[in-house]
């Protein structure tokens, strides 16, 4: 071998290892290597986060990041890196956020109808029904007496208690100007809803002064109005009666409401349907069928045939309570 001349054996083990082209440990270029090269094999590229196999370092794009600096210097880290994955996360929880306060908000909504207002003069049916801006409302949570409901006063003689009790709603705020929040119907189409004149509220008007009472199966907003109208014997409480919900599907075992005993005939009377009608004026007759109401006006083929004992025969004063109620005319 000639002087001076290194084989591949006198190179240090390092610089055998730092490429094909011989760069020795100073850095210096060398002479390329004579002979075939090998495959150049590039580094497996990992995924951003991913840890190599010793465990010591990061791999965050084509940087490799140790975790021990990543620690004591974390504005190191390449967030830029990330940004894009952010923008996809933060996007996905304001979706998840919307659709969460949308199904939120149509459960707090009953019937999955919107609260809305109606305002204009009334056409007063009966105690807790009335036509505002063309939209019949039921008045929600009370319950006041139908129109040819008997009642017993004070005395024990028959009351038409159903007719006192629109009349008073009538006397006390017939004239005024309501504005109604609907916020559902009942199984007659009617709009539910709570009224207002010049900030009084006349659903708990009508119960506090006892021409109403309570619908406690659906509500108890107004039970304290209730046992008020109650104690100071005010309206229906004055005398006995038969609760508006079970008038309607009366019989004799028909819970009784008085404050002192009555008689065993007047007891019939009271659950008893009324063949006359409770005054001149309500002579309209009402079939409740299972399936459709019919009313009858004086006068018609059917009006004289129709017999008004049993629960399902209502008398109406007028034919825009009788619509109010879900009833349509009969064809004569």
């Amino acid at each position: 071998m000639l002087a001076g001349h290194k084989s591949a054996r006198d190179e240090p083990l390092e610089g055998r290892r730092l490429g094909l082209l011989g760069t020795n440990r100073a850095g210096q270029r060398g002479t390329p290597r004579k002979g075939p090269r090998a495959p150049v094999v590039a580094p497996p590229r990992l995924d951003m986060g991913t840890r190599n196999r010793t465990g010591d370092a990061v791999l965050v794009g084509r940087r490799q990041l140790s975790l021990a600096r990543v620690l004591l210097d974390p504005l190191s880290f390449p967030f830029h890196a990330l940004r894009r994955s952010v923008i996809v996360v933060v996007l996905l929880l304001v979706m998840v956020a919307s659709l969460t306060w949308g199904i939120t908000s149509a459960l707090a909504q009953p019937y999955g109808n919107r609260v809305r207002e109606v305002a204009g003069s009334p056409v007063i049916t009966d105690g807790d029904t009335v036509i505002v801006a063309d939209t019949k409302i039921r008045l929600q949570g009370v319950d006041a007496p139908e129109t040819d409901q008997i009642c017993l006063d004070h005395e024990g003689s028959d009351w038409n208690c159903g007719i006192s009790a629109r009349d008073a709603l009538i006397h006390r705020a017939g004239k005024e100007i309501w504005r109604c929040q609907l916020r559902g119907s009942d199984a007659y189409g009617r709009a539910l809803g709570t009224c207002f004149v010049e900030g009084w509220n006349i659903n708990r008007w009508l119960v506090s002064e006892g021409w109403a009472l309570a619908f406690r199966h659906y509500a108890r907003t107004y039970a304290y109005e209730e046992d008020y109208a109650k104690a100071k014997k005010k309206g229906l409480w004055a005398g006995s009666f038969i609760a508006p919900w079970d008038w309607r599907h009366r019989n004799c075992d028909t819970q009784l409401h008085s404050l002192a005993p009555i008689s065993i005939e007047a007891h019939w009377r009271l659950c008893g349907s009324p063949a006359q009608p409770p005054s001149t004026k309500c002579s309209i007759k009402g079939n409740l069928k299972p399936r459709a109401c019919i009313y009858h006006l004086p006068g018609g083929r059917h009006y004289g045939k129709l017999s008004m004992e049993g629960p399902k025969r209502r008398w109406f004063c007028s034919e825009d309570e009788a619509i109010a109620v879900g009833c349509q005319r009969a064809k004569n």
